[in-house]
């Protein structure tokens, strides 16, 4: 069995997620269509008589990643602290902007470009269970990159994809917190149809890979209410209930960047 950790990512994102994410939206879609695939060939291998205690593994899972302390908010002073203290291991009592600015920035040339900015969000992605040194790394990395666009949205007045020390100075004194990917994530449903895009595809993918596979057949079957002919019944997107179809793009389509914060988004499992 693979490992469980990776098992609940699928979720229907809110707009406003995929505008934080501009391009890597895709990509982070796609990751959580194989979990979910993976999941589904899990639960469909197993007999009807372990599917019940499979599930149940799934839930404690989910719930463990759930349990995790408040994440502070990125680009704010209780982030910088942090830093500060847990990261550069010093008094939190003798942080100074200014020296915290002078120490990241490794190559002297006084601005934070977004590899010294990304080396300042370790100690937030080690507190998130799900994206902890050892799970799931493209997770991590997708994370690191909102917390990286939500500080430049913030604090980059001149949007050169830098920091200079006196955009730096303007941060954030209130820590409005972090709401973390894996929080947005919750426990599909393993039988019944759906309209997720990301999904189907790479069934099809699969099947025209592995014509006549039984599983993936009854996957698609499960997923899509029709027999496998992935070439002669395709499937079209469906933007879910709740989100506005000018605002769903299909799996091919990049959205333009956002200042955004994404807010909590709630999600929406599509049944026929």
């Amino acid at each position: 069995m693979f490992c469980v950790a990776y098992l609940s990512l699928l979720w229907l994102a809110s707009p406003q997620l995929k505008l934080d994410l501009k391009e890597d939206y895709q990509k982070y879609r796609e990751h959580l269509a194989k979990l979910q695939f993976k999941l589904l060939k899990e639960h469909k291998l197993a007999k009807p008589e372990y599917r019940q205690m499979l599930l149940e593994k799934f839930n404690e899972e989910l719930n463990r990643i759930h349990r995790h302390a408040p994440i502070s908010e990125p680009g704010t002073d209780a982030h910088f602290r942090k830093v500060w203290h847990d990261g550069d291991q010093l008094d939190e009592d003798t942080y100074d902007p200014t020296l915290f600015f002078q120490a990241h920035d490794y190559d002297n040339n006084a601005r934070l470009d977004a590899h010294e900015l990304d080396t300042t969000f370790e100690n937030l992605l080690d507190e998130l269970p799900a994206v902890k040194s050892g799970e799931d790394m493209e997770l991590r990395e997708l994370e690191r990159t909102r917390m990286r666009n939500h500080v430049l949205n913030r604090l980059d007045e001149n949007k050169d994809g830098l920091l200079s020390l006196d955009e730096f100075r303007v941060r954030d004194p209130i820590d409005d917190g972090w709401m973390p990917l894996q929080d947005q994530q919750q426990l599909p449903p393993l039988e019944g149809k759906t309209n997720d895009s990301y999904l189907l595809d790479l069934v099809r993918k699969n099947l025209l890979e592995h014509p006549g596979e039984p599983i993936s057949e009854e996957i698609m079957h499960d997923l899509t209410g029709m027999q496998a002919n992935v070439q002669e019944k395709p499937v079209p997107f469906q933007a879910p209930p709740h989100v506005d179809a000018g605002h769903a793009a299909p799996a091919t389509t990049t959205q333009p960047p956002s200042t955004i914060q994404p807010t909590v988004a709630t999600e929406a499992q599509a049944h026929a």
